[in-house]
């Protein structure tokens, strides 16, 4: 009987003990209530936003891809998968900046939308044409040069003739650059 005690005393020890080093790994809260990744700034190599109040997160696949290109006098952030969602600023990137997208040669949002939402739609691929924002703005967060990162938000609207209004909020990306 004595043997069974100590049994079990070191049984219930041993749980004890086990129990205590168990670490739920919990990541920082989420910065929105979409579902969205958070706005980071590591060069994680994410970009999303709402589109109409949906959310759309690019994910990397076969034939998709995610560029951010910066320079002296420009930056852009482009992710194409079956559709794109393009941000492109001729203007010297620098960190806690925002820049206006007003449907400039120099400054806009650019997204493809279906053909049918315009009177007379110019170019694109199928059924998709790219259309440049009306209004919006990106506010980049972080531009670190020397480990490559832009990081920032974004948000831009996109007038049809057909469709309502394409809203685009909530964006955020995170990027290397090169």
């Amino acid at each position: 009987m004595k043997m069974g005690n100590y049994f079990l005393w070191l049984l219930g020890l041993c749980v004890i003990l086990t129990a205590s080093q168990c670490k739920k790994s919990v990541g920082p809260p989420p910065d929105n209530p979409y579902g969205l990744p958070n706005a980071t700034q590591t060069g994680a190599n994410t970009m999303a936003c709402l589109i109409n109040g949906t959310p759309w997160i690019f994910k990397w696949r076969l034939w998709t891809s995610l560029n951010a290109k910066v320079n002296d006098t420009a930056f852009s952030i482009g992710a194409f998968d079956s559709t794109s969602t393009i941000i492109y600023v001729i203007s010297k990137p620098s960190s806690d900046k925002i820049y206006r997208l007003n449907d400039t040669a120099k400054v806009y949002g650019l997204r493809t939308v279906e053909k049918n939402c315009f009177q007379n739609p110019i170019g694109g691929y199928g059924n998709i044409v790219p259309i440049k924002s009306y209004e919006g703005e990106v506010h980049l967060t972080k531009v670190d040069n020397v480990n490559k990162i832009i990081s920032g938000t974004f948000w831009f609207q996109i007038k049809t003739d057909y469709c309502d209004t394409i809203k685009i909020t909530n964006g955020r990306f995170d990027c290397q650059y090169y």
